[in-house]
């Protein structure tokens, strides 16, 4: 299992914010920078160059904004990395429909200042990094996962696999267990951990919660809530993750 720390490039004009947020994630135990620029033209060069597992990106650029280096990426790389836009108030209907127009990528919006709540946010944006990963991955046919719990390890097909989640309960909370079809273990593996060795029907639903796509019974649309087949239980979504959800569904 890989566990180096996320690669990613940071595309913004505004030089001060711009090395606010590489000094941020530079700092971060699960991303480092490896790249910047200002305008449309380094991003760009500089996405293909590097071949980065992310991109931040502001949506006024020098020399244009966001959609060009998003058309442009669209025709010269066969897959582009998640994108998180970054913006401001002032231009957040800009990054709302550039989220939209270009669902596929782009992951979430980061709204300046980065900085309020940031170890929630850098959470979730690893998270959702991961998860965009592992569902745009082509994995192996027959595919089985190990995992080890408490002194046991456990060979499973990830078909069996239906959930993931941290367990809250006083006894035990802050540990990870999973339920498959005949059994539930605590595992030693985290959530972050178990995305990048699941396959890509698994996604990442919330902070505490990973499902099995494939186990799915219905999304409540209305409740933010999905219920998996076979069990009497339902299970709530992240407003951050449900782009996770929608993307799976279409």
């Amino acid at each position: 299992m890989n566990l180096r720390k996320l690669r990613v490039c940071v595309i913004d004009d505004e030089a001060p914010i711009r090395k606010e947020l590489v000094d941020e994630l530079n700092a971060s135990a699960q991303m480092k920078v490896i790249g910047q620029a200002e305008s449309v033209k380094e991003g760009v060069t500089l996405v293909i160059e590097t071949q980065p597992d992310a991109i931040f990106l502001d949506i006024k650029l020098r020399e244009g904004d966001a959609f060009q280096v998003m058309d442009i990426l669209r025709r010269e790389m066969p897959a582009v990395p998640p994108v998180i836009i970054n913006t401001g108030y002032s231009d957040f209907e800009y990054a709302q429909r550039v989220f939209n127009q270009y669902k596929d990528c782009v992951i979430t919006i980061l709204q300046k200042p980065f900085w309020e709540d940031w170890n929630r946010k850098e959470s979730e944006i690893v998270d959702q990094i991961l998860s965009y990963h592992t569902h745009t991955a082509s994995p192996g046919e027959g595919q089985k996962v190990t995992i080890k719990s408490d002194y046991k390890t456990f060979v499973f097909d990830p078909l069996d696999i239906m959930y993931c989640e941290v367990n809250n309960e006083s006894n035990s909370k802050g540990k990870v267990f999973i339920e498959t079809v005949d059994r539930k273990l605590n595992i030693n593996k985290s959530l972050s951990d178990l995305m990048k060795i699941l396959p890509p029907t698994f996604l990442r639903v919330s902070r505490f919660l990973i499902v099995n796509m494939d186990h799915l019974d219905y999304y409540d649309h209305s409740d933010h809530v999905l219920y998996l087949k076979g069990l009497k239980r339902n299970f709530g979504v992240g407003s951050a993750y449900e782009q996770n959800i929608f993307r799976a569904l279409e």
